[in-house]
């Protein structure tokens, strides 16, 4: 169990990590001629590859494989068994190493949220009288509005309850400039990005060990706003690209903040957004690519990972019964394969057996077939499918 968690941690890990290449990769040509909510979109893909299983498609890597010579005389499970020992207690010190980090880095956020929810302070904000005409928009019903020291820049944060957090001195802004200010904040509120920020956080306490996962977070970051320029933008006829961004920078009181809200310097990211907002168009068929995308870069990661470690996973026997070499393709020097594909039950036994390919074709299957029907193998989580296993006939060294 420990090295099949330990496999699938660090199978995702480099999948994940070909993933976040590719997308920063791709992302300043789609910022250009695309748009940010294109280059948002594209980061769902990490954890649509996360949730997936390791091995959702098929590789064409030979799986594990044994190779057996006329009259061999096998001795292997006993060194197997011990390699099998030296791993295990591997991965385990692996996993204890992980699981301290993790907890270490959850530690740190949970602390540093605590430590800005005891900072905060009631807002005495009231919404000017020629806003309540768009009270729709700005809902502050069961959302809390705060000010805090610790951040002075305006941002929604929270997990399940959404905090509303102003800087000192917002209600000196022109109501324009509030109303802007505002919209940009209840539309990452509508969109939950104050949700997904806390599953940011949790992806990286998983993979603290990655510091490219840090690196490739502070791009999702500024895609995030970004994109929620664009969407305010696009659905408001009240003010233009350069209101808003004259908006933006009015905004900019102070730059102190906490790590949970932004890992950049709040000037360099106001820069960026203002840049971003010449391109506001959107298409039907942006959405096209960000399905293709998608699908190319999460097969293309699974495929690079899956031949990396498919041999590394493979089952390993326990009871190995030595097929019979065929007389006549011992003496005519006939060398060959086979390979089969199979299910174990809990007690390591094959069932489901079948021959998925060999070569020569049909010169070695049936040898093959009834010594690898006594084999039996380590089970150690239980029943398993879809296993597969390679005979190899050699006549010498």
């Amino acid at each position: 169990m420990m090295e099949q968690f330990v496999d699938i941690l660090i199978t995702k890990s480099v999948g994940m990590m070909l993933l976040l290449i590719l997308i920063l990769a791709a992302r300043p040509a789609i910022l250009r001629w695309l748009n940010a909510h294109v280059a948002y979109q594209l980061w769902l893909i990490v954890p649509v590859f996360i949730l997936l299983p390791v091995n959702w498609i098929e590789t064409n890597v030979m799986p594990q494989v044994m190779t057996f010579f006329p009259d061999a005389d096998l001795s292997i499970p006993q060194i197997q068994s011990v390699n099998i020992e030296v791993d295990s207690q591997f991965s385990g010190h692996l996993l204890a190493i992980w699981l301290v980090g993790a907890l270490m880095s959850l530690f740190f956020y949970v602390t540093q949220y605590r430590r800005l929810l005891q900072s905060f302070k009631k807002s005495a904000y009231q919404l000017p009288t020629e806003l309540r005409k768009h009270q729709s928009n700005f809902n502050f019903n069961n959302l809390k509005t705060v000010n805090t020291k610790l951040i002075n820049v305006p941002a929604i944060l929270g997990v399940f309850k959404p905090y509303l957090i102003l800087p000192e001195g917002f209600e000196k802004l022109t109501v324009n400039r509030q109303a802007i200010v505002l919209s940009h904040e209840f539309y990452h509120l509508r969109r939950r990005d104050y949700q997904v920020n806390m599953v940011r956080v949790l992806f990286k306490c998983i993979f603290w060990f990655n510091p490219f996962i840090f690196w490739a977070d502070k791009y999702l970051e500024a895609d995030q706003e970004m994109s929620c320029d664009l969407g305010v933008l696009q659905s408001s006829d009240d003010f233009g690209a350069r209101q808003y961004g004259e908006a933006l920078i009015d905004a900019l009181i102070g730059s102190n903040q906490s790590g949970l809200v932004s890992q950049w310097n709040y000037t360099s990211l106001i820069k960026e957004r203002v840049k971003m907002l010449k391109n506001i168009k959107q298409k039907k068929w942006h959405s096209w690519v960000v399905g293709v995308f998608a699908m190319a870069s999460m097969w293309g990661a699974s495929s690079v990972i899956g031949n990396e470690t498919s041999v590394d996973t493979a089952v390993t026997p326990k009871k190995i019964i030595a097929p019979r070499y065929p007389a006549q393709a011992a003496m005519d020097g006939v060398e060959g394969w086979v390979r089969f594909q199979f299910d174990l039950e809990n007690d390591g036994t094959p069932v489901n057996v079948k021959v998925i390919a060999s070569e020569p074709e049909g010169i070695f299957n049936d040898a093959a077939t009834d010594a690898f029907l006594q084999w039996t193998f380590i089970t150690e989580d239980g029943a398993m499918e879809n296993q597969r296993y390679t005979m190899e006939f050699k006549t010498g060294q």
